[in-house]
């Protein structure tokens, strides 16, 4: 009996050690697997930012698009419920601030995006990615069209498989750049998500109740 009772004690322990070693949010740096991190487009600081759209301008958290509903997210395949869209204008920032446990060079970068302006092909000519105030030289990405907010559909693009992170602070910026991809002004993509899979382990600062302000501007 009292050898069972030792065995059970033993078996306990190890799964209490075990359980620990698990992360509950889905990002497990530093275990030497890679991890996709995601970023909501919705939860940045859009203090001061203005957007343009296709028939009207919104300022700041207005840009937000979406209910957060269970049609948007499982049946639209909206991340979260939720996109940024009025980004049709030169000179509009996206800016995500993030933290990184360790330095790595091979981190992949994903931008889940999509068109109301039409069928487009948009590279760095047009829509600047940053990293850490480095320019990531990437190809075009097709941009299937759709042609209202409600029934826009996206697709992961991936920007980068060579992305370099530096341990501690990181900065992401997205900027729309003075184009004419359609014949008619200035236009960016709707945006969803940012996705990076590396080794390290990711952080960020989500405004989560920036879908509640809308309106107050």
């Amino acid at each position: 009996m009292r050898n069972t009772f030792k065995t059970l004690t033993l078996l306990a322990a190890s799964c209490i050690l075990a359980s620990c070693g698990q992360s509950s949010g889905g990002n497990t740096g530093g275990d030497g697997k890679l991890n996709t991190f995601v970023m909501e487009a919705e939860y940045i600081d859009f203090t001061g930012i203005v957007g343009g759209g296709n028939s009207s301008e919104q300022r700041e958290t207005n840009m937000i698009y979406g209910d957060g509903t269970d049609v948007e997210k499982n049946e639209y395949g909206w991340s979260n419920g939720y996109f940024v869209a009025y980004t049709h204008k030169a000179g509009i920032c996206l800016e995500f601030d993030f933290k990184s446990d360790k330095a790595v060079n091979d981190a992949t970068l994903v931008l889940r995006m999509a068109s109301e302006m039409g069928t487009v092909s948009i590279g760095p000519d047009e829509f600047e990615i940053k990293l850490n105030d480095t320019v990531i030289d990437y190809n075009p990405q097709y941009l299937d069209n759709y042609p209202t907010l409600d029934t826009m559909r996206f697709k992961d693009k991936t920007i980068s498989s060579t992305a370099q992170i530096k341990a501690g602070d990181n900065v992401l910026t997205l900027t729309v750049k003075e184009n004419n991809l359609t014949g008619a002004g200035t236009i960016g993509p709707i945006l969803d998500c940012v996705k990076i899979t590396s080794k390290a382990q990711l952080s960020w600062e989500p405004k989560t109740d920036n879908p509640d302000h809308r309106g107050e501007i």
